[in-house]
């Protein structure tokens, strides 16, 4: 968040970290009880656990990937010129002059850019309601209103973009 005086103007949204640590954590308990509901099943069978305790848990495994979306969910900035999104460290940036409307949907936020076309980001990734950051969203199409985010270089930063550079440091 930038300081303005004594409000705050957010300018960063990511999926919290503690979260994505429940996640995981459900995903390995998920899988583990498709490991012992296989063990067991295996058991009642013939006797014996080992390969349905191994073949319950990556049937698990593969079954409950989807618990770990939160982690291919890009991290948001605002900056005066570029709205950034970074995932992995590698920033994909989208102009503010091409963003021509800003809409909130059900669950989603829609942009519509030039040329017709439209981008939607699911809102509740960002720890926000659709209207809530379709409201935030819109307050900066304003020109006047972006002068108030950092500079696009500081959220680069702040997102921990890798620099690409063409030149290496010179050592001495």
């Amino acid at each position: 968040m930038t300081a303005i005086g004594s409000a705050t103007v957010p300018w960063r949204f990511q999926f919290s970290g503690t979260l994505k640590a429940i996640y995981v954590m459900r995903y390995a308990m998920f899988s583990g009880g498709a490991a012992i509901a296989l063990a067991l099943a295996q058991r009642a069978y013939d006797g014996h656990v080992g390969i349905g305790l191994v073949f319950g848990l990556l049937v698990g495994l593969f079954l409950f990937r989807g618990q770990l979306r939160p982690f291919r969910v890009p991290a948001m900035g605002l900056g005066r010129e570029r709205i950034h999104f970074v995932h992995r460290k590698q920033d994909k940036a989208l102009e503010w002059t091409r963003v021509t409307s800003i809409s909130p949907h059900d669950r989603y936020v829609a942009l519509v850019l030039e040329g017709g076309g439209s981008m939607e980001l699911l809102a509740r990734d960002y720890g926000l309601s659709a209207q809530a950051l379709a409201t935030l969203l819109q307050g900066f199409l304003q020109p006047v209103r972006r002068g108030l985010l950092p500079a696009d270089a500081e959220v680069r930063r702040a997102l921990g973009v890798v620099q690409q550079d063409a030149s290496s440091g010179t050592g001495a």
